[in-house]
């Protein structure tokens, strides 16, 4: 509203400046008249060259004011043709969705293997970079945890692994190897973005729900059938919640999912996620807005999923402790890499102080 208000005040403003203009036209030209022509005789043709002056100096106004409002109007207009063209032609584009020469054939990811090699990224070219030569290897099927202070890097790592944000391929000014993201063997900088993201599943820290039907929310693309639905819904532990309501499956869910508790739209996005099959499940501190019982509850459903590649950013590092691996970041610099529980055991590690701390304040 603050700019429809602004545009309205200035044409009030610029309609009142050219009224007042053009009632000084008209009252000039009058007094111009009847000065010039009031005290000569009775002359027929002077009286309609008046007549003729004082018309139109009351409708230069509505001209001047109509000419005005339009050259104003087409100007605020190529304004926005020019903000479309800069947006089209200077800002830096995304890498293409689909590349047939190069993307994989079959269903990709098969196993779920990630490898950074030396990825250094930033997210614009005047800062400092975000991840400086990160490097770790997560097996397929391996749960891994990210953990670390804040503005360690830590969810700088998934937007690499999304290519969100493309890691950098040169340094100083030079070309350079680093910056490469492998899953399954294959480097994730060649191939189309769509491959990639259809590829990967995630759940956001903040819940991502849209108006419409549960139905709608889980399955936008209406592949799978209402036993698949019933069955995510179940190990997500919502199965009688949806039962009781109006509708089931077919029930409203309003815009962001108001009508639901925050827990309650984390899991149908995690139902949501393990619908998709991945191989490869991302979680972003998903479970830093549920309660206790919830994030158990998400951690022992996750754990239940075999061949699962998962890869959590830990805001709680209970969740995270019997983990397969965790890696420890620090100022965009991996610092540990190994078993939970043998770097918490570990004296002078990262993670056992991380892990002290946390203990004594939960």
């Amino acid at each position: 509203m603050r700019p429809s208000y602004l545009s309205k005040m200035l044409q009030m403003w610029l309609n009142l400046r050219l009224q007042l203009l053009g009632a000084t036209m008209a009252g000039a030209a009058a007094a111009i008249a009847v000065f010039e022509y009031g005290s000569s005789e009775r002359d027929e043709a002077k009286a309609g060259f008046v007549g003729f002056i004082l018309v139109n100096a009351m409708a230069v106004m509505a001209v001047l004011n109509g000419f005005i409002q339009t050259f104003t109007s087409t100007e605020n207009n190529l304004v926005a043709m020019e903000r479309l063209s800069a947006l089209a032609e200077d800002t830096p584009q995304e890498a293409p969705l689909a590349l047939p020469t190069v993307d994989p054939s079959q269903p990709w990811p098969g196993q779920g293997a990630i490898e950074f090699n030396n990825v250094w990224m930033r997210y614009r070219p005047t800062l400092e970079p975000a991840l400086k030569g990160v490097t770790f290897r997560v097996e397929a099927g391996e749960k891994t945890g990210i953990v670390g202070r804040r503005g360690a890097g830590k969810s700088s790592i998934l937007l690499a692994l999304f290519r969100i944000i493309e890691p950098m391929k040169e340094m100083g000014g030079q070309n350079t190897d680093a910056g490469s993201i492998f899953i399954d063997g294959i480097d994730v900088g060649g191939m189309g973005l769509e491959t990639l993201r259809k590829g990967l599943s995630i759940i956001p820290q903040d819940p991502v729900l849209f108006s419409g039907t549960l139905k709608s929310n889980l399955d936008p693309t209406g592949a799978r059938s209402d036993d698949e639905l019933w069955k995510a819904v179940d190990e997500v532990g919502l199965k009688g919640f949806v039962a009781s309501r109006h509708g089931q499956l077919e029930m409203t869910l309003e815009a962001k999912g108001e009508n639901l508790a925050c827990g309650q739209r984390q899991l149908f996005c995690l139902a949501r996620a393990l619908l998709r099959g991945s191989k490869i499940l991302v979680m972003d501190e998903a479970t830093a807005n549920v309660d206790e019982e919830s994030d158990d509850m998400i951690q022992r459903r996750l754990r239940e999923r075999q061949g699962v590649t998962l890869l959590t950013i830990a805001h709680r590092l209970n969740t995270i402790i019997d983990y397969d691996k965790v890696v420890v970041l620090s100022n965009g610099v991996v610092q540990e890499c190994g078993n939970p529980r043998t770097l918490a055991q570990t004296e002078g590690t990262v993670f056992a102080d991380m892990w002290t701390q946390y203990n004594e304040h939960s």
